[in-house]
């Protein structure tokens, strides 16, 4: 177990610190726990006091330790409640609302399941080593597929917005805009090589030096038809910039559609 990265934890991070360590105490003894990984802005050394903390671990006897996760994380402080779910095909995410606004976001999953250490993440715990080989997931970079889906979701979701305009429903046209937008995102993360593109905006405000879009503002607005449409051709000009040539684009810029 290595505690030097926690002992450099600033102390605007110290609830968060200090949750980690007696999480570390209570899985560091028990042989079911195999590896430990911090991740997120806490591992990036970018963490203040509202962060959640962000981790990974790799188990043996997987159905059976996963069993015991909703004790273990309970037993870090006073809960106010607890969420389960599945991660994927062989792994479980747990989401920890503690009393005192810490929140812990966990992933557990089988030892042999990681093949290294993706970045930024920080191993905090690796008895086998597991950690010790340096491993960037396929998340870690975009494929040319990835950017054609990102870009034809983009242009899905302008459809969808001129047909709720055509219908009235100016809810669901909004919803639409931000869907696409979204997708926007993750296109200029992905034109930029930079980091886990998929994650779109969050990749773009962590990462120095990297500005919005320019004109990503002109996407923003309520719920008036007229200024829906304005920003639905202004997301439609940044995504044809942007994303990849499709045919599409061609049919939503079809002017019959967003009039």
């Amino acid at each position: 177990m290595s505690l030097d990265f926690l002992d450099s934890m600033p102390a605007a991070v110290g609830r968060q610190r200090d949750l980690l360590r007696r999480l570390l105490e209570l899985i560091g003894p028990d042989p079911a726990w195999r590896w430990f990984e911090l991740s997120c802005s806490l591992s990036r050394g970018a963490g203040d006091e509202l962060s959640d903390v962000d981790c990974g671990a790799g188990v043996v006897d997987w159905p059976t330790t996963v069993a015991t996760v909703d004790g273990l994380v309970r037993e870090l402080g006073p809960v106010i409640d607890v969420l389960h779910q599945p991660f994927g095909t062989d792994a479980t995410h747990t989401f920890v609302q503690y009393a005192d606004g810490l929140q812990l976001s966990l992933v557990v999953m089988p030892a042999e399941a990681r093949p290294g250490l993706p970045p930024p993440s920080v191993a905090l715990l690796d008895k086998d080593g597991r950690l010790a080989t340096p491993w960037r997931p396929s998340a870690y970079r975009s494929s040319a597929a990835q950017v054609r889906e990102w870009t034809f979701l983009g242009w899905i979701a302008l459809a969808d917005l001129a047909k709720y305009l055509q219908r009235g429903s100016l809810w669901e046209a909004r919803v639409k805009l931000e869907d696409a937008r979204a997708e926007l995102f993750r296109l200029w993360v992905a034109g930029h090589d930079v980091d886990y593109p998929a994650f779109g905006l969050t990749s773009i405000l962590e990462t120095a030096g990297l500005e919005l879009p320019s004109g990503i503002e002109s996407t923003v607005v309520g719920l008036n038809p007229a200024a829906l449409r304005t920003a639905a051709r202004h997301c439609a000009t940044l995504l044809r910039a942007h994303g990849v040539e499709l045919a599409m684009g061609d049919y939503v810029d079809d002017p019959t559609r967003c009039n």
